[in-house]
């Protein structure tokens, strides 16, 4: 799709199946683009990644006359677009949204001086599910309720499963702590060791739903661990676009869920998880498909259920190559304040309460004759 939109806009991409003024179907990488662009409008396939009307809004201001984008399809993933669009015109450019329509101006870009990004919300929303199903609770400092992020909802998810979500908030070196639903009670304050506030997790009793999760689809892998652990059935949908991610997540999800004795099965958009009453999940051997996400997902499940074994770990790399040490900061037994600090994406601190089974190291799957199987 970004192939076929930039041939039209009149540059050349030179791929291994030939070079520009053919259809970028089959096309792979490496690409080679050389424009400019020649036209100022396009039409834009938005149904299976907002990546790549990401990637041409940025371009945009950088073109002599801007861009028209008109969108063929319903985007998925509309927090990444607005998020785009707020970046963008926080370094000067001139972005505008309406119905099916986006028109960026030529006009460049300008330094806003000092920009500070926020923490990853989807790397934050690991330590938030881990959170949910220890019992434990997790903060994420530097994020809050109102961030750019669609990510950040996820907490909002959990909320719904029956964790405790809290926002956290700094005033001169104290810390608030405001529950959800009941703003006007804030919490004691406390010494805040120099944090600024954020989102924190605790978890409860957790029960399923149904969750639509087209604008937070990175989250899919995590809710569904989530979901193993939840009384009841959670239907997980909006999210068909996730089978052309780096796998086919839906499918990877229910694979590997059954491979630790969950019952789940899939939707032409999502699927549902369904524990069987009285059998808990098994340790398994997980294949991650060379996918990131579904490696770090699995590896929260491996916090409660023993025996867990992630094979190719190192394909966390992608977008977070100290997963596995920070999970392990999470892991150790209780210290004395203030709290370990995690440096993922998102910079957080872990409460103490926190303290997930020892059973969670990676170790060998027991064989398959001495698992329990409840499917």
């Amino acid at each position: 799709d970004i192939v076929d939109a930039v041939q039209s806009l009149g540059a050349e991409v030179n791929t291994r199946k030939g070079s520009g003024g053919g259809s970028g179907k089959g096309s792979s990488l490496p690409l080679v683009v050389q424009g400019p662009f020649k036209s100022q409008q396009v039409t834009v396939a938005v149904d299976r990644s907002s990546q790549f009307l990401s990637g041409l809004m940025l371009a945009g201001p950088l073109t002599s006359g801007g861009l028209h984008l008109r969108l063929k399809t319903t985007p998925v993933s509309r927090p990444y677009i607005e998020m785009t669009a707020n970046v963008m015109r926080t370094f000067g450019a001139d972005v505008k949204i309406s119905d099916g329509k986006i028109f960026v101006a030529g006009s460049g870009y300008k330094s806003p001086g000092i920009y500070q990004v926020e923490p990853d919300a989807s790397a934050a929303s690991y330590f938030w599910a881990a959170a949910a199903i220890t019992g434990g609770t997790i903060q994420v400092t530097d994020l809050n309720e109102h961030s750019i992020q669609g990510d950040v909802a996820f907490v909002s998810v959990l909320e719904g499963m029956g964790a405790t979500v809290e926002t956290v908030e700094s005033h001169k070196g104290y810390q608030n702590r405001l529950s959800r639903g009941h703003r006007d009670q804030p919490h004691k304050g406390r010494l805040s060791q120099g944090h600024q506030g954020g989102i924190s997790v605790t978890g409860g009793s957790l029960r399923g739903g149904r969750f639509d999760l087209s604008d937070l689809s990175d989250t899919v892998p995590t809710l569904a661990v989530v979901a193993a652990l939840a009384d009841g059935s959670t239907t997980i949908q909006g999210i068909g676009f996730i089978r052309a991610k780096e796998s086919d997540r839906i499918a990877a999800v229910v694979t590997e869920l059954r491979r630790c004795g969950i019952n789940a099965y899939e939707h032409s958009d999502g699927f549902t998880v369904a524990p069987v009453p009285g059998c808990a999940a098994v340790g398994a051997q997980i294949e991650t498909y060379d996918d990131h996400r579904i490696a770090m997902a699995f590896s929260i499940l491996g916090l409660v259920v023993p025996n867990m074994e992630i094979k190719n770990p190192g394909c966390v790399t992608k977008t977070f190559p100290g997963f596995f040490e920070q999970l392990e900061k999470i892991r150790s037994p209780r210290t004395a304040s203030p709290p370990p600090e995690l440096e993922p994406s998102p910079s957080s601190t872990v409460s103490p309460e926190l303290e997930p089974s020892p059973s969670s190291e990676a170790k060998h799957s027991p064989e398959p004759s001495q698992r329990r199987s409840c499917l």
